[in-house]
Order: structure tokens, then C-alpha cells, then sequence
């Protein structure tokens, strides 16, 4: 009974290997940690660059991101009251500054936004926003609010 199991198991990974595959990439697709794990390894960067470095400076700053979002070499700096940083789903950012100085600042950015290298986003002011919409790329840009 068992040599019969081991066998019918082994023949669905040889003679079906796009399903395998199909199942493993839903998988990953599914959960949010494991496809960005899979992401990093894939872009071939070292693991300890997305940690994002952050200075935050005030009281009730938020920083939102969801756990699909990849920083490398980026930072947070906040000094402030009430700002807040929202990152939605399957975002790339690579080389990134958040520049806030102010009171009631909001930076909300949108699902597979883009910032391939060199992006700085600046507030310098009282209650303004700046919010970047889905599927936008951007590459050696300064944008400031």
C-alpha cells in the first residue's frame, strides 16, 4: 500500500510539472511575506537592504506598508506631528527618501507603483498630500509638496 502511494506521488511531480508549478506560484502569490521573500532572492540584492532606515521625530507619525512591499536602500524622515505613510500592495522602491518636515503631512502611495532608483518625496509644510496612484513608475525624480 505505502510503495503504491510514494509512487502515485512521485509520478505527479514527473509527469505533471506545470501543475506542480502552477500550484507553487498560487501559493506564493497568496501569501504576501513569502512573495516578497521570493522577489528579493530573485533580484539578487542582500536581504539586510530592506530594512528601510527610519528617524522619526514627534508624536502620532504613522508608517503604513504592506507586507508585499519591497525597500531596498530606502529611508523614512519625519520630523513632525501626525504625518502618516501609506504604501499599498506590490510596490518596488529602490533608493528612496521620504523627506517630511511639518504637521498633518499624508504620503499615500497606490498598488505596483515603481521607484526604480534615486527618488526623493518631500513635505515641507502644514497639512499637505501627496498621493501617487496605481501602476506608476518612477526613476531619478525629485517630487515635492
Amino acid at each position: 500500500m505505502l510503495p503504491t502511494l510514494v509512487l502515485r506521488f512521485w509520478n505527479s511531480f514527473i509527469y505533471k510539472p506545470t501543475i506542480m508549478k502552477e500550484k507553487l506560484k498560487q501559493i506564493v502569490k497568496n501569501q504576501p511575506m513569502i512573495n516578497k521573500l521570493f522577489r528579493v532572492l530573485k533580484s539578487g540584492s542582500n536581504v539586510k537592504n530592506i530594512i528601510p532606515k527610519k528617524t522619526i521625530k514627534g508624536t502620532g507619525n504613522v508608517i503604513k506598508i504592506h507586507p508585499s512591499v519591497l525597500l531596498f536602500n530606502s529611508s523614512f524622515d519625519i520630523v513632525g506631528n501626525n504625518n502618516s505613510i501609506e504604501i499599498d500592495e506590490s510596490s518596488y522602491f529602490n533608493n528612496v527618501t521620504f523627506f517630511i518636515r511639518g504637521n498633518n503631512n499624508k504620503i499615500i502611495i497606490d498598488k505596483r507603483v515603481q521607484f526604480k532608483k534615486g527618488v526623493i518625496i518631500w513635505i515641507e509644510d502644514e497639512d499637505c498630500e501627496a498621493w501617487i496612484g496605481e501602476d506608476c513608475t518612477f526613476e531619478e525624480t525629485h517630487i515635492a509638496v
